[in-house]
């Protein structure tokens, strides 16, 4: 059977039949189940949830009664059913009359209520029938006849039942719930059976009649009017498509409007928190008000009867379809004057259209159309069109048809067996799934209540591009064929290129194969050739732009340079590291070696050989004479690698690290009652005149605030010194010694930060963007050490040590970071990880 949804309609869950013995166990069982279901899923408008179950059995029997129209008798129980038997014999056997089931459930106003049971009917002889209808009312009195349900006739050893559903019921205060049911059956002492009653009960408000209001001229103050809510009921006014409304307890809403506006109404139950369909309602401006009209059709059958309201005294309606005026009813009273007109489907079909008309001589003369597609006999609705869409995971996407007609809107679901829609309206606004997900659409005309078959919409979830870097050897032999790549992205599409560098111009351009592909193969011409390789990702949700160098040489030579660290403090950890033209994938081990003054011997580290692009001393030693780094390259004659040695290794190094004329130990800067006390200590010092202290506000304008002579000017012995900034002021003061020999020739310190009065709050970096130095403020105010780690934007790591905080501060040296663009700065503070994201100026 087709289901055709109406706004009005109950949806029934009807319990299966059961053994004799387990009925009411399973029933029980059965509604708990379904009400656990029901409750699982959430609020959805129109769900229908049972509220009486009766099976019975001896514990539900209260409250039945029979009243006999004359024959017939009961109520008696068999097998936990409901039995009315027949009284007389022979052919003026039988029964009539109510059965009366006094609930004891309070209804709710606005809701509607369904009722199903099962019934059968059973005899000794033959030519027995039976028949009944059930209705659902607060009282006895209000039960009234309905159509039956003629039973067929059955064999005495037939255990079928005959399924019922009863109409629905919308009650408009809080009242008893009885069910009345009437028998009629006759003969051979036929006997009628009940079992399985359940109720059921959906809060799904009706359409609301709207009326429209209007003015010639505009702006103007106009009242919208709507009828039809029941008490616990309220309206709900929207502006167009907007999700935002105003509630009103009256049937009436104030606008002012300068042009002609769409609002829409529904009706909204407080007690069962839901709410009906939209219906559009106009504030024009220039024109009469459009009339409103209600149908009394039902879809399926023969004719289309229409009622226009909206027009006053001496308003005219005007009937039309497909163009022709069929009739013109004019108002004869100004109290809402109504005009009704009946289409058969079979020769009056196509596009009706009534309008009002206003006397001659009124200024604005005629109104707009309401008009609706009255189908012919036999045809349905046809299905909208809806085509598959991609949605960007964690974002929303809008799902749309196409194909309705005047008077048709769509409805939307989440599965094809779905009875009642998730939403109702042009559009459906969803978040986006993970997963592949086909949703459903229906044309539905409003009006008439017919929906069309569902479609599906299929929505395929794209993820965010995340950038990343072109992997690939940079540096490749004239004529050789090298893969490049970047991750596979399904749903994704590619674009790859190569610009040639200046004085490449018009040099044999390298070929690219499989060019709209996450991987490419090129070729390089058999000459030398250099630029840029670039390759587009796009989806539907983003793109974004990779670029990598690339250059063909038969002469590549191997070539580096060593990465120190900055002004380092003798006795604390320090790293150095290389930068290399060689590709990371072709480089395989290394080893690490440095060398003391006075000693033409290298050290090697351990582990020796390693592959670890890095190596610190944990103690940094005061008499380092050089760091080099030797490099294996795997494979050099595939990319025509030069300048190796006979193991295809080179060096990267320093040779010639000149001692300092004083090791600076340590350097401190810490906040006192009195200012800001400086402290230091050298490990040894050559010819030295002293320490000239210099202060700055921003790290990188410094002036001498005061001078410290050397204790001692030569000496192998540690030395400790102090300065005490009295003037120090609230903000931020950066310190930095400026070593000064006997002969002028000057060093300098690491830089020191001190933050004053700013309180132990959340960790912060500043400057930022950044020149020279970078001050890091952290909770607490004890001394102690934390961990430094600064990468660039590609996850290189270009600092890496121990730092110790100078009251609730450290400041990191950033003269090495000498490339504009975006770093990332890692601080580990016993437990707990600081990240900033730093831009160099």
């Amino acid at each position: 059977m087709k289901h055709i949804y109406n706004p009005t309609a109950a949806f029934t869950q009807r319990p299966t039949a059961n053994a004799t013995g387990t009925a009411a166990a399973s029933k029980v069982f059965m509604l708990l189940l379904l009400s656990f279901f029901l409750l699982a899923s959430g609020e959805s408008v129109g769900q229908s949830i049972p509220v009486y179950n009766n099976g019975f059995t001896a514990s539900e029997r209260a409250g039945i009664s029979f009243d006999s129209d004359g024959k017939g008798i009961g109520p008696s129980y068999s097998n936990n059913e409901l039995v009315i038997n027949s009284t007389g014999t022979g052919s003026s056997a039988g029964y009539n009359g109510f059965i009366f089931i006094n609930t004891n459930y309070q209804t709710k106003p606005g809701f509607t209520y369904n009722i199903s049971l099962k019934a059968r009917v059973t005899g000794s002889g033959s030519n027995r029938d039976g028949k009944f209808y059930v209705n659902l009312g607060n009282s006895e009195s209000q039960i009234r006849e309905g159509a039956f349900k003629a039973i067929p006739q059955i064999d005495i050893s037939n255990t079928d039942f005959l399924s019922t559903t009863s109409a629905n019921l919308v009650l408009g205060s809080m009242s008893n719930l009885v069910i009345g049911i009437y028998v009629d059956g006759s003969r051979n002492d036929a006997t009628i059976r009940f079992d399985d009653l359940v109720i059921t009960e959906r809060c799904a408000p009706p359409v609301p009649q709207a009326f429209s209001a209007s003015s010639c001229t505009g702006p103007a103050d106009l009242v919208l009017t709507a009828t039809g809510a029941t008490a616990g009921e309220r309206y709900r006014w929207y502006k167009g498509n907007s999700s935002s409304y105003d509630e009103t307890i009256e049937g009436s809403y104030s606008v002012r409007v300068s042009t002609s506006t769409i609002y829409y109404v529904s009706r909204y139950n407080v007690l069962g928190q839901c709410e009906g369909p939209r219906v559009a309602i106009e504030a024009l401006i220039g024109k009469p008000v459009k009339p409103t009209v209600t149908t009394t059709d039902n879809c399926p059958t023969g004719e289309v009867v229409l009622t226009a309201r909206g027009a006053s005294a001496g308003d005219t309606y005007v009937w039309m379809r497909n163009g022709n005026i069929v009739a013109e009813i004019t108002a004869t009273s100004a109290n809402n004057f109504t005009s009704t007109q009946t289409f058969k489907r079979a020769n009056e079909y196509g596009l009706v259209s009534v309008y009002i008309r206003k006397p001659s001589g009124s200024l604005c003369t005629q109104s707009d159309s309401w008009d609706v597609n009255v189908m012919q006999q036999g045809q349905n609705i046809t299905s909208p069109s809806a085509s598959a869409i991609s949605a960007c995971i964690g974002g929303s996407v809008v799902l749309t048809a196409s194909g309705a007609v005047l008077g048709e809107t769509y409805r939307w679901y989440t599965n094809q067996a779905d009875v009642f829609p998730q939403w109702q309206g042009d559009i459906y606004e969803i978040e986006a799934p993970t997963t592949q997900t086909t949703y459903y659409v229906s044309k539905y005309n409003i009006t008439l209540g017919c929906e069309s078959a569902k479609v599906p919409i299929s929505v395929t979830p794209a993820p965010i591009l995340q950038h990343s870097a072109i992997t690939g050897n940079q540096t490749v032999c004239q004529g050789r064929t090298e893969i490049y790549s970047v991750p596979n992205v399904v749903g994704a599409s590619y674009t790859w290129s190569i610009v040639p560098a200046d004085g490449f111009v018009n040099s044999p351009a390298p070929s690219i194969a499989n060019a709209n592909t996450n991987q490419v193969s090129i070729t390089s011409p058999n000459e030398a050739y250099r630029g840029t390789l670039r390759v587009t990702v796009s989806n539907s949700c983003n793109s974004y732009t990779s670029e990598l160098t690339v250059e063909a040489s038969n002469n590549n030579v191997a070539t580096g340079n060593l990465v120190e660290p900055v002004n380092p403090v003798v006795g604390q950890p320090e790293t150095y590291g290389f930068a290399s033209n060689i590709d990371d994938n072709l480089i395989g081990t290394l080893i690490w070696s440095y060398r003391r003054t006075n000693s033409p011997e290298w050290i090697s580290t351990s582990p020796s050989p390693t592959t670890s692009r890095t190596f610190t001393f944990q103690s940094m030693p005061g008499d380092l004479n050089g760091v080099r780094v030797e490099i294996q390259v795997l494979n050099p004659e595939n990319y025509c690698v030069t300048g190796l040695s006979a193991t295809n290794t080179f060096f990267v190094g320093n040779e010639a690290i000149v001692p300092l004329p004083v090791e600076l130990m340590f350097f401190k800067a810490q906040a006192q009652t009195k200012g800001v006390n400086l402290t230091w200590a050298t490990a040894s010092e050559q010819e030295n005149k002293g320490f000239e202290v210099q202060v700055s506000r921003n790290a990188r304008d410094f002036e001498a605030i005061g001078f410290v002579e050397s204790k001692v000017g030569t000496t192998a012995l540690r030395q400790d010194y102090n300065f005490l900034d009295t003037k120090a002021v609230i903000g931020t003061r950066y310190y930095r010694l400026k070593q000064v020999d006997l002969d002028g020739t000057t060093s300098y310190s690491p830089i020191r930060a001190v933050a004053l009065n700013t309180g132990n709050g959340t960790a912060s970096a500043y400057p930022n963007p950044f020149d020279d130095a970078v001050v890091v403020t952290l909770n607490g105010t004890e001394a102690r050490n934390v961990q430094v780690m600064l990468m660039d934007a590609m996850g290189k790591v270009l600092q890496q040590r121990t730092e110790e905080t100078s009251g609730n501060s450290i400041t990191v040296d950033m003269r090495s970071v000498t490339t504009k663009g975006m770093y990332v700065l890692y601080i580990l503070d016993n437990d707990t990880k600081h990240t900033f994201k730093l831009m160099k100026r």
